[in-house]
């Protein structure tokens, strides 16, 4: 005779994640009992992860979200060198990790300092891992080029785009002209060395014009 409810969770996600409260209650008093559940998951990399230009370097961001706390590194794959808390260019944005929206209380946030002039097939990976799974990702930066079109700027491209419109219509019309041929040029004697006297050029003498006598 005693009544019961159940709380059925199908799909379990991150975002179940919290406390819950089982009331019972009648005529004669209530009382209550809370539950906190927590949902682990392997690491899942944020939008946030990426590199941006500073100065000739960069800054490159991996921020992972995991239940336990994940672990960030970044891969430097040219370089067979992976750089973790710990080594004098990383540093932990989040210590001890802050929760992120609907994401639970293990979100980690790791910076990698570039520093000097970038090497041209530089790539650099973001790694989460914990014990349920790894995440690895190729951020968004592979060489110098992207960082100068980075500081270049939208203006900047516009500008490029009309430079290179312009050298094209140049190189269309220099096409134009040679297939249809250029006019034939008679070469014209200077005075006093014979030829056609017709085909000799005008001359001023005393302020009028003579022609060919």
């Amino acid at each position: 005779g005693v009544p019961s409810l159940r709380l059925h969770l199908p799909q379990v996600s991150p975002g179940d994640s919290g406390t819950y409260t089982c009331v019972a209650e009648n005529r004669h008093g209530r009382h209550n009992r809370s539950l906190e559940l927590h949902v682990a998951y392997p690491p899942v990399l944020l939008p946030e992860s990426r590199c941006t230009p500073v100065g000739e370097g960069a800054r490159c961001v991996c921020a992972a979200s995991a239940v336990p706390e994940p672990v960030v590194a970044f891969e430097l794959p040219s370089h067979n060198l992976t750089v973790a808390e710990g080594h004098r260019d990383y540093a932990l944005a989040t210590p001890g990790g802050v929760p992120g929206p609907g994401m639970g209380p293990g979100t980690v946030t790791g910076v990698l300092t570039l520093r000097g002039t970038l090497e041209p097939r530089l790539s650099v990976l973001c790694l989460a891992r914990n014990t349920h799974g790894t995440a690895r990702q190729q951020l968004r930066f592979h060489h110098p080029a992207g960082l100068v079109w980075a500081k270049v700027g939208p203006v900047g491209a516009v500008v490029a785009f009309a430079v290179v419109i312009a050298l094209v219509c140049y190189l269309s019309q220099s096409r134009r002209k040679k297939a249809s041929g250029a006019p034939e040029v008679t070469p014209v004697a200077p005075p006093g060395q014979g030829g056609d006297p017709e085909r000799r050029p005008l001359q001023v003498r005393g302020g009028h014009l003579e022609g060919p006598e």
